[in-house]
């Protein structure tokens, strides 16, 4: 086959669209699950360096739900925040948020924060992907959610 023929170009398009169409082609994903949940202080955290980002704990608990808990996030008296989790086909994503502000703002103390998540699946082992929109601190990592089973990560920027 000559490299000037018609064929030979009429081939290398035909091979190339088929390329490009697995490349960007639509690929089919399991079901969407979604939970927004509100992060309820549990004390004030027992870090006080203001440079410290924090760790994330994902933990099972009795029951198949996992409990999240947020360590030294920094908020001024009176404002909210909350997560939103997604989980799709293995991928566990969860955002923290800022809620609303519930009273005038006082000092800002670092404290520590819970909520409870009851969309992943028990013995379900996730890729978890957890991103601050408020410190713009982030982690990454797997968790395996069975009996007893916990998991403590440090945020970092």
């Amino acid at each position: 086959m000559d490299a000037n023929s018609v064929l030979f170009y009429a081939i290398a398009l035909f091979v190339a669209i088929g390329l490009l169409a697995l490349l960007f082609g639509e690929r089919q994903h399991g079901p969407v699950a979604d939970q927004v949940v509100a992060l309820n202080p549990t004390g004030f955290s027992a870090t006080t360096d203001a440079d410290y980002g924090g760790t994330i704990t994902l933990q099972s608990m009795p029951g198949g739900t996992v409990l999240l808990r947020r360590t030294a996030l920094w908020l001024a008296e009176g404002e909210t925040t909350y997560v939103n989790v997604q989980l799709v086909d293995g991928q566990l994503c969860i955002t923290e948020k800022r809620g609303v502000v519930v009273s005038q703002p006082g000092g800002i103390e670092p404290r520590d924060y819970a909520a409870v998540i009851s969309i992943v699946p028990q013995g379900a082992r996730v890729r978890v992907r957890f991103e601050s929109d408020i410190t713009r601190r982030w982690c990454s990592f797997t968790f395996t959610h069975q009996d007893g089973a916990s998991r403590t990560v440090p945020l970092r920027l």
